[in-house]
């Protein structure tokens, strides 16, 4: 007759197996929460992908819009003097999820256009309405440029499929890019004047 286990042993047994229960319950839920958090996250990349690809493409349009104004003397196009408006990014979305880079870049955005909606207001203090018009133009051009390159960044970073512009009539990214470039090259003009 085999001898009876001792009781200490049994005790190590259901000890251990409490133990192994609990860690893995532990370990399951937070490879669970990671799960869904990487999802949420992934779903708000996407949420402000898409507005701010929204917001770039009205930028590229009151670019081309109120170049064409300017050089046909107010007979063709319209002179833009304000930036579109930026959709609201999602409040209740899983911002704490985000890469914290990627976050800041996206909350700083409201503020930035903000500052260049300032900037025009005091061109109007000491220019004409075609340099105004031409100032906004820029300033849409360097925003909407950002905007895209943001855009861009969320859906590599979070494996989104990426937004091809070139499928549409015009390929807005590359126009928005090259007048950021002319931009960025007259305000050096200005600065060193």
């Amino acid at each position: 007759m085999p001898e009876p286990t001792p009781w200490w042993l049994d005790l190590i047994k259901v000890v251990g197996a409490g133990l192994f229960a609990a860690f893995a319950t532990h370990f399951l839920t937070g490879w669970r929460e990671a799960k869904k958090s990487e999802a949420n996250a992934r779903h708000l990349a996407l949420q402000i992908s898409v507005a701010l690809e929204r917001f770039a493409i009205e930028c590229a349009d009151r670019v081309g819009d109120t170049e064409m104004s300017v050089s046909s003397g107010g007979h063709a196009g319209k002179a833009h003097l304000s930036l579109p408006t930026l959709a609201a990014f999602p409040a209740d979305g899983a911002w704490g999820s985000l890469e914290s880079s990627l976050a800041a870049r996206a909350l700083a955005m409201p503020n930035e256009l903000l500052l260049a909606d300032q900037k025009l207001s005091f061109e109007w203090e000491i220019s004409d309405a075609d340099d105004v018009a031409r100032e906004c133009a820029r300033q849409a051009a360097l925003h909407g440029a950002r905007a895209f390159e943001l855009a861009g960044d969320l859906r590599s970073r979070y494996q989104l499929p990426s937004f091809d512009p070139t499928k549409s009539a015009w390929d807005v990214k590359a126009y928005l890019k090259r007048k950021r470039i002319e931009a960025e090259a007259i305000w050096k003009r200005q600065r060193e004047s």
